[in-house]
């Protein structure tokens, strides 16, 4: 996400997409009355990309360098429902292992 999407899309979406990560991972943890879920998966997310930031920032230059297609064909791909959302009214909270 943070590589392909265009900048200024990246900068509306990515803080929503952050918070709603993290809604996710402190309701499936209080659904599932887990804390090791929110603790091993959801908990490192926000760190893990400050550590990774450089890393990361490098390669969205060097894919956005090589884009090719327009603004209106990336977006053509996009649902309006999330596909987490869809999964979540077909199959319920999923299993964790």
């Amino acid at each position: 996400m943070t590589s392909t999407y265009p900048g200024v899309i990246l900068a509306l979406v990515l803080p929503l997409h952050l918070a709603l990560l993290i809604m996710e991972g402190i309701l499936l943890s209080l659904f599932k009355s887990d804390i090791t879920l929110w603790r091993t998966i959801y908990a490192p997310l926000l760190p893990s990309l400050w550590q990774t930031r450089n890393k990361l920032l490098r390669l969205r230059q060097e894919i956005q360098e090589q884009r090719r297609i327009s603004l209106k064909e990336w977006m053509a791909v996009f649902r309006l429902r999330p596909y987490k959302m869809e999964m979540l009214f077909k199959h319920g909270l999923p299993e964790v292992r």
